[in-house]
């Protein structure tokens, strides 16, 4: 009988170390932050409207199925949308809410992003024009986690969302480059 009660006090013990250092994680400088930058061999008028219309960013931003334009909502400042994904992770349909809060065509955009019981955050699209008619593409983040399970597994999140910005530049950066000038 003590050897049960050892593997279960080491198993609780192991489980509380794991939680105490994501915990830890969570907090540290930069938890929510991302940054992502491509260059693309087209100008910054052919990257903006692969960032700015609709039909374009279904064709580079991976699990997005559809974007739903709030069409009462102004162009520019003011836009809302909801971005409907499956996200193969959790095998759900996510509809990720924006509202442009800033915009200066064809340099940067912000919007303040939400999906209601789990994030929140702002994401900022800058385009520096490049010698030879190239563009660099720059998005940053930074996102608070509102639900307690997903602040918690932040150290995770963080990455994983990451991995993906990495990904979805380099399927813009192949399509805008195969487009004509």
């Amino acid at each position: 009988m003590k050897w049960l009660l050892r593997i279960v006090g080491a198993v609780l013990i192991v489980a509380l170390l794991g939680l105490l250092t994501l915990f830890l994680m969570s907090k540290r400088p930069g938890a929510g932050k991302s940054e992502t930058s491509v260059e693309i061999s087209q100008p910054s008028d052919v990257v903006w409207a692969a960032i700015t219309e609709t039909d374009k960013l279904t064709q580079w931003v991976d699990w997005l199925v559809t974007v739903e334009s709030d069409t009462t909502s102004p162009q520019g400042v003011g836009h809302r949308e909801v971005w409907v994904m499956n996200d193969p992770n959790t095998k759900e349909q996510m509809r990720l809410s924006a509202l442009v809060t800033a915009v200066d065509p064809p340099r940067s955009t912000t919007a303040r992003l939400e999906v209601p019981k789990a994030f929140v955050g702002d994401v900022t699209f800058t385009l520096t024009p490049l010698e030879g008619g190239r563009t660099r593409l720059t998005q940053k983040g930074e996102f608070q986690y509102t639900n307690p399970v997903y602040a918690l597994m932040e150290p995770l999140v963080t990455p994983e969302a990451k991995k993906k910005e990495v990904s979805d530049f380099a399927r813009l950066k192949r399509l805008a480059e195969a487009a004509p000038r």
